[in-house]
Order: C-alpha cells, then sequence, then structure tokens
C-alpha cells in the first residue's frame, strides 16, 4: 500500500501537480478525472484508492517519469501481479459487503436490491410489523437468532442459521472463501451454543 500512497500523495499534495496530472488524463481521454485519496481510518476508502491507483497505473507511471521520480514497483511485473490481486480482493470484499448489508439492515432495504431467492423473504420480513419493532429493540444478533428463528420454525435448525444467511447471500469461488465461511459459522455457532440457544 506504501506505494500507491505515496504516489497519490506526491500528485494530490501539490496543486500543480494535481492539475498537469488531470490534463494528462483528459489528454488521453480516460473517464476518470482524478486519483482517490485514501483514508487511514476507513478500509472501504482503501479499497478505492486502490481499485483507482491500479486503473490508471500506467498514467501514474507515465506522469511520475515526467516529473523526474519514476517509480520502480510500477516496471516490476511481480509487484503489478499483486496489485492485481489485492485490486480484485477487494473488489470481491466490496460485493460480499453489498450482499452482507441485506442482513444488516433488512428494513431498509429495496427488495428489488435484494438476489432474486430471497425477495419473498425479505417482502415478508419487512411486511412483519412485530419483527420490525423487534429489530429495533434487540441487537442484530439477537433479533437473528431469537425473533428470526422463531418466526420461520427454526429455533433447533438441523443446519446452523448462519451458514445459510451467509451460503444464501455469496457464492463461494475459493477455497480460501469457503475457509472463512466456515470460520464464520463456527463462531456464530459457538456464540448461540453458549448462550444455550
Amino acid at each position: 500500500m506504501s506505494t500507491p500512497v505515496s504516489c497519490i500523495d506526491f500528485i494530490k499534495s501539490r496543486g500543480l501537480n494535481s492539475r498537469q496530472f488531470k490534463e494528462l488524463l483528459n489528454d488521453l481521454d480516460l473517464e476518470y478525472g482524478d486519483l482517490v485519496y485514501h483514508c487511514e481510518v476507513w478500509w472501504l476508502s482503501r479499497g478505492n484508492m486502490l481499485m483507482r491507483f491500479y486503473e490508471l497505473r500506467d498514467e501514474v507511471k507515465q506522469f511520475m517519469e515526467m516529473k523526474g521520480t519514476p517509480v520502480k514497483e510500477l516496471s516490476d511485473t511481480k509487484w503489478l501481479c499483486d496489485l492485481a490481486f489485492m485490486d480484485d480482493i477487494t473488489k470481491d470484499v466490496k460485493s460480499k459487503q453489498q450482499e452482507l448489508n441485506i442482513f444488516a439492515t433488512p428494513f431498509n432495504v429495496e427488495p428489488v436490491d435484494v438476489p432474486d431467492n430471497l425477495q419473498h423473504e425479505i417482502i415478508q420480513l419487512q411486511s412483519d410489523d412485530e419483527l420490525k419493532a423487534r429489530y429495533n429493540n434487540h441487537s442484530l444478533l439477537e433479533f437473528y437468532r431469537r425473533d428470526v428463528a422463531l418466526q420461520t420454525d427454526r429455533c433447533k435448525p438441523e443446519k446452523p442459521v448462519a451458514s445459510d444467511i451467509i451460503n444464501s447471500t455469496t457464492h463461494l469461488h475459493t477455497s480460501r472463501q469457503r475457509e472463512a465461511v466456515a470460520t464464520v459459522t463456527l463462531k456464530v455457532n459457538k456464540m448461540c451454543e453458549k448462550s444455550n440457544w
């Protein structure tokens, strides 16, 4: 992350550099007008910064060379492969987060924005005023563990509820993702066991 951050800081922290970089992008007729600053606090802004940097890597390389401060990593094939991998992972995590946000705010999502296989359940959930009141009065985990499980007659499911939720919203493409889901499922199941659910 240090190379993209230092390049962006070099370009964005000086007004002349920033204007010249924008002109370069305009001359090349690129859809992006600028780089995105990062924020140490929010990983999501880091992800946006990384994605934009990756998409503009050739232009950044050209600009840095024009300014007499070439960045050797932008010519290193291995480093560029790692950058591409990080960009892909960031995009994947961002899309998974959007899918899982359905469960973080089930009463605030539009049913048309939900995957087809969950639209009916979301509509039923949103039309139940009693569940909405429980959602407002309990923590998210309590809400799903008690209220949603009771509503769907699954107080003691054979298959863990957390696994159902995760598997219904994500498509597991890699073994690394399957391991992560298994770890989350195991932790949620242990929490449920500790509270005698």
